[in-house]
């Protein structure tokens, strides 16, 4: 499972320029829970990615390859930008995918 995270100061936050600014405070605060209908269990892996892949700058690649995993199912809530984007690095780096249209 992969969540957004940064430091209280937003420091390692995304710096590139975006179409749009968000707004000051826009994280709700249970913005870093994971819903309940995920299932997450004690085991499962979790990665905090502070780009737009999930793959750039953690060590996600490393941990599914040592776990033998070959194809991922993604999901999430930002289709165009986080999941298109971990996408195509997962496509690049040959794993298989599954996208979940109901959960986008």
């Amino acid at each position: 499972m992969v969540r957004v995270g940064w430091s209280d100061d937003y420091a390692d936050a995304l710096k590139q320029p975006v179409d749009a600014r968000a707004p000051a405070n826009a994280l709700p605060e249970n913005w870093w829970r994971y819903p309940a209908a995920l299932g997450k269990g004690d085991s499962d892996l979790e990665v905090t990615k502070r780009q737009w892949g999930a793959f750039y700058g953690t060590d996600l690649e490393l941990q599914l390859r040592r776990r033998g995993v070959d194809t991922i199912v993604l999901c999430g809530i930002s289709t165009n930008i986080g999941v298109e984007s971990t996408a195509r690095n997962a496509w690049e780096l040959g794993f298989g995918l599954v996208i979940r249209r109901r959960c986008l």
